[in-house]
């Protein structure tokens, strides 16, 4: 009794019980309970946050709150074990157990794959008796909680119910905060000068005791209401903690009172809450926020410098700058909310910050902060370096080189591109003079530019039209490799430099370098990270050589830069004697390099400016493993069987790489990782806006034309306003609460073969389609919709599988052809691989047995199956018998009223009268919190889509 069908597990694979989240307004959201099945009570809050869960969950600053995430599809990664490190803390997390009051999502997956995980999201709630609710509406809360507030609120099971709590009233740091003194020691310990750090604990993460570690240093960590002065210290950290009033906590902040009039004085750092004590211990007043500031990408600038960083933060609270003392001024301004993310005192060392450091789960561009903090504690004179903003020459007329694009569908790519980019050249007011042979493409227009040159992209054209024209400068980063190529040209041969011409952006030598494999191999091991190892070879026998050194299977290639020219792969030492008797017939020196099939590809999109400003656009996932044609590529964003470690990791060397280039402007880095390690190769560097640029922008709402040239022009992104976000700069990541795939478009072509000579050239490429879905198996199945017309969706056509023309003697050889199909297609990559997982699931294959011939990261299997299990459960059934709640997870697992129609044998209208009685719209808003868009959805209960007349 009381107990309902699953919406998120289908038929009878799951029973779980209803839920409610009751806000203090009265507003009430129902979905299912999951985790410990008990009443709860907290502040409600959302966060933006797209991975890091567990971390953050067991972070004490969450103490007292129900979480809200806004991010959609949750608990891919599960949850890791509590191993301990050197120092008995737990590995995996940021305490001893999880001290959020419960955990609200829209979606709930039980499956999970990653290496480090031992369990599920639900299992480990449970273990800790923490309540989830899923299956509501997490965008209709987000929005009302942005509109209204953040506000009490309960999750209650079944019909019970529970008293609103008091928590923002309740001293939350006295139950977090540790009983009794600890101290730790790093492994470096020297006593002779090691300083004495006291360390208040309000709610002191893991994390911040590891990084305090790294310094030689003997740190005692205090309870909150600690005498402090009853022994000695050289310096005073107050932790963060959780969100609630600083002067709840009355005895810290007397003993800072205390500590802050000491003479000589004495180094004082707060975090977090920590920085509100200190504040309030000056005699500044503390106020509330409407909107909290509650996730991990939040853009501070540091007043002394200029520069911008992305931190993470969960406060709801900010200083009243206007009462602070005289001798106490802001160190940091939050570049959304212009509130104070950071206070200092003008000649003592004190000083106090709203973020936290980094972790595996958290940007680590702020760790400075403490260097800083220490650097005061041994007497070291802080150097602190103000950057000028270096803005370029007055430029009016800029030349800008457009792509004919190889194919249609790149001409596209690069045509979005190039009308943002010529948006902000004329916002600057340049005069744009454009070379583009594509009559067709939009940029080309009247209205977008000064001048159109419907010319063929070639140095010598160019220099007449420099030589007619005179510009000051020349944009070569929208125009794809042909641009960069001639432009390199063009500054050999003296043009640019006689004409006295700029090269907006990214420096071309830069360019040159990332394209010349030999030079960049060097660089990049400069830096400490690894390229794809390969080896340069003119004749056969070193060729062999080369394959025996680097391993079978290997990788062949004509051209020698990073990405184009056409490919082979060999497995063994006689495919390669074939492979390269052709091979070195066309070319003279070929490349063999070590092949990385069955490896996961991971692509980060990232800016800089001249400031040195950094960030990520956005990461993406290659649904299918290294080794599938470029064209045949499934991309999803964000990236979704990755763990906040893998993710950190290769953001810091994208981020690495880009600064070792001097990128200015934007930049895509591509990665090959192995599954289940942290071993990965650097793959593929773009230094230009490339096709994965306009995936990337469209799939988050980051114009990313338009800032990559606003940075070339000087700017930089702290100056650039967001044209897409309501008050925003342009130094900011975006985070979706939405998942996007990009499948490309192809004209039909010869299938792939298993041969020697099957490679990777691109042909038939023709454009791309981009969906947007809550959920995986929802925006796969539109995507795959809109790629080909012939298909309704992960069901396919049948005509892949088995010849429609061909006759067979019996059954049991028709499903021996149909099972030998289905591994052909299982093993060699091609478009194809996604049907034929589908098929097999629904002929009852398990996920390992799929697995095993193609390599896809089980996690998307899962997906997959359950949607397999679906059509099967629901083929069984008539139109009288499908109940609303199977229609409604029918439709939001991304099903068409054509697919819905054929499974239960009936017509598509009838699927739509039915599906009229209980369909929501909402619209998908790219940028996630920050900007709405109008893209609908299924599953949701609230929209903000104006209708006009029909």
């Amino acid at each position: 009794e009381g107990s309902v069908p699953s919406l998120f597990f289908f038929g009878s694979l799951r029973e779980m019980r209803r839920g409610r989240l009751v806000l203090e307004d009265g507003t009430t959201y129902e979905g299912e309970a999951f985790g410990a099945l008990t009443n709860v009570s907290g502040f409600v809050v959302f966060h933006t946050g797209m991975l890091g869960h567990p971390e953050s969950l067991t972070d004490p600053m969450y103490a007292g709150q129900v979480v809200a995430l806004a991010y959609p599809i949750v608990a891919n990664n599960g949850v890791p074990s509590d191993v301990v490190d050197l120092y008995k803390l737990k590995k995996n997390f940021e305490s001893d157990k999880i001290h959020a009051c419960a955990l609200v999502l829209s979606n709930h997956h039980t499956g999970y794959s990653h290496f480090n995980s031992v369990r599920s999201l639900d299992g480990w709630l449970q273990e800790n008796g923490v309540p989830g609710l899923c299956g509501i509406d997490t965008r209709a809360l987000v929005k009302r909680l942005r509109d209204k507030g953040e506000m009490k609120g309960k999750v209650v099971v079944e019909d019970g119910d529970i008293a609103f709590d008091e928590c923002r009233n309740r001293n939350l740091v006295k139950e977090v905060s540790c009983t009794g003194a600890r101290d730790f020691r790093p492994l470096h310990f020297n006593a002779k000068t090691a300083k004495r750090i006291m360390a208040i604990d309000c709610g002191i993460s893991n994390t911040l005791i590891r990084l305090l570690m790294s310094f030689n240093i003997r740190l005692r960590i205090v309870p909150w209401d600690y005498d402090i002065f009853s022994e000695p210290w050289d310096g005073l950290l107050v932790s963060s903690g959780p969100d609630c009033h600083p002067s709840l906590c009355e005895a810290t902040v007397n003993n800072l009172k205390r500590a802050l009039a000491l003479e000589p004085p004495k180094p004082i750092m707060g975090i977090g809450l920590g920085c509100n004590m200190i504040a309030l211990a000056t005699g500044a007043k503390i106020k509330p926020m409407k909107r909290g500031n509650r996730g991990l990408n939040y853009p501070c600038m540091d007043l002394r410098t200029g520069k911008c960083y992305i931190t993470p933060q969960n406060h709801g609270y900010e200083i009243d700058t206007d009462t602070l003392p005289a001798d106490w001024k802001s160190l940091f301004l939050n570049l959304n909310d212009r509130t104070s993310d950071g206070i200092c005192h003008l000649t003592k060392p004190f000083q106090g910050v709203q973020f936290m450091p980094g972790s595996d789960a958290r940007p680590t561009d702020t760790d400075y902060i403490l260097r800083h903090f220490m650097d005061t504690v041994v007497g070291r004179p802080l150097r602190v370096y103000t950057l000028p903003v270096l803005r370029n020459n007055l430029r009016r007329k800029t030349l800008v080189i457009g792509s004919p694009g190889v194919s249609t569908g790149e001409t596209g790519q690069h045509d979005a591109i190039g009308c943002q980019s010529i948006r902000a050249l004329r916002e600057a007011q340049i005069s744009v003079v454009l070379v583009n042979p594509n009559i067709a493409s939009v940029q080309a227009s009247k209205h977008e530019v000064d001048k159109v040159y419907f010319q063929p992209v070639r140095p010598s054209i160019l220099e007449q039209i420099i030589q007619r024209e005179r510009p000051d400068s020349i944009v070569l980063a929208v125009g794809g490799q042909l641009a960069l190529d001639c432009g390199r040209m063009l500054d050999k041969e003296g043009i640019l430099d006689k004409y006295n011409i700029e090269v907006l952006g990214t420096p071309l030598s830069s360019a040159e370098l990332v394209d010349n494999r030999d030079r960049f191999a060097a660089e990049l091991l400069e830096i400490g990270l690894r390229p794809t190892p390969f080896e340069v070879v003119k004749t056969m026998s070193a060729g062999l050589k080369a394959a025996e050194s680097l391993g079978y299977p290997v990788t062949v290639s004509v051209s020698q830069v990073l990405e184009g020219g056409r490919q082979y792969y060999a497995s063994d030492g006689a495919q390669l004697r074939e492979i390269m008797e052709m091979a070195l017939e066309s070319s003279g020196v070929i490349t063999v390099e070590k092949s990385l099939q069955g490896w996961k590809e991971v692509g980060y999109e990232v800016l800089r400016d001249r400031m040195d400003n950094c960030i990520s656009v956005c990461d993406m996932e290659n649904l299918y493993p290294l080794g599938v044609l470029s064209q045949d590529a499934i991309f999803v964003v964000p990236a979704q069987t990755l763990g906040s470690s893998e993710l950190g990791m290769l953001q810091t060397a994208a981020l690495k790489i880009i600064r070792h280039l001097n990128v200015i402007g934007s930049c895509h880095v591509r990665f090959a990782l192995f599954p289940g390690t942290h071993e990965f190769y650097v793959t593929t560097v773009w230094t230009s806006l490339s096709g994965s640029a306009a995936f990337a922008s469209r799939a988050t709402g980051y114009p990313l034309g338009y800032v990559a040239t606003k940075l070339s022009l000087g700017y930089a992104l702290t100056e650039v306003q967001n044209p897409m976000c309501r008050g925003m700069t342009a130094c900011y990541e975006p985070c979706l609460d939405y998942c996007a795939i990009r499948i490309p478009c192809y004209v039909k072509r010869e299938e792939s073969t298993t041969d020697v000579a099957h490679h990777t050239e691109r042909g038939g490429f023709v454009g791309e389609v981009l969906a947007f879905g809550s959920r995986f198996s929802e925006t796969i199945q539109k995507a795959l919709r809109m790629a080909n017309p012939e298909v309704d969706g992960l069901d396919g056509n049948p005509s892949i599988f088995l010849d429609p023309f061909k006759t067979f003697a019996n059954e049991e050889e028709k499903q021996a052809a149909l099972q030998q199909s289905i591994e052909d297609l299982l093993s060699t990559p091609s478009e194809n691989r996604i049907y034929a997982a589908f098929k097999a699931m629904k002929m009852g294959w398990s996920v390992d047995e799929v697995y095993g011939f193609c390599k896809i990261d089980r996690w998307f299997l899962e997906r997959v199956e359950y949607l397999a299990d679906i059509f099967n459960d629901v083929e069984k059934l008539t139109i009288d018998q499908l109940s609303p709640e199977q229609l409604r997870e029918l439709k939001c697992c991304g099903c068409s009223d054509k697919q819905i129609a054929a499974m239960v044998k009936t017509g598509c209208a009838e699927i739509r009268e039915l599906r009229k009685k209980t369909r929501h719209y909402s619209t998908c808003p790219t940028g996630g919190h920050d900007w709405w868009g109008a893209h609908c959805e299924e599953g949701s209960i609230v929209h903000d889509l104006q209708r006009h007349g029909r």
